[in-house]
């Protein structure tokens, strides 16, 4: 099966009429790739991330802003030999925004964060070792980052440095 990666987002337009906005885009090839996460900006401005195929067995992390009348402003990815996904998104307060996700190595899979400018530059990258990894972004522009695998709870101050960091045990398997 051939399938290609459509986004297809209803947006508020800043009009006098305060008509809804529907648009549709295709992104990507005929290969297996997903969208895994959508985040939107006070702008209207929408991020798009997930995994695109870039050769047999290997997918690239990647993310993709649009405006909000669904015209791409810039796209990247980035990523290493193996299965490399951006897993949550999260504006950014003053600008651009942060993504996490999964980076998997030959050696070992790894959790990132990372902190895109408005162009979708990266600012800066912070990885350790885990899977899953989630962010939410704070006011102040400090990143909370969750992972599983091991669980840990990681957050971060505006340029990526470590403010503290907690690990939790496996409480998957618990019944009540």
């Amino acid at each position: 099966r051939s399938a290609v990666l459509i986004l297809t987002l209803m947006t508020t337009m800043a009009v006098r009429t305060g008509r809804s906005a529907p648009w549709s885009v295709a992104l990507g090839t005929d290969a297996d790739e997903e969208a895994r996460a959508v985040a939107g900006a006070r702008d209207g401005s929408i991020l798009v991330g997930g995994t695109l195929r870039v050769g047999p067995g290997n997918h690239d992390a990647f993310a993709a802003c649009f405006d909000i009348r669904g015209n791409l402003l810039w796209q990247t990815s980035f990523g290493g030999l193996l299965e490399d996904a951006v897993t949550s998104a999260a504006a950014h307060p003053q600008g651009g925004w942060v993504v996490a996700g999964t980076r998997n190595g030959t050696a070992a899979t790894k959790s990132f964060v990372a902190r895109l400018w408005s162009d979708g530059a990266i600012a800066w990258e912070r990885t350790w070792p885990g899977m899953g990894a989630r962010v939410a972004v704070r006011a102040d522009g400090s990143c909370v980052v969750g992972t599983e695998n091991p669980g840990r709870l990681v957050v971060l101050d505006d340029r990526g440095y470590v403010l503290w960091r907690r690990a939790w045990l496996d409480v998957t398997h618990v019944t009540s």
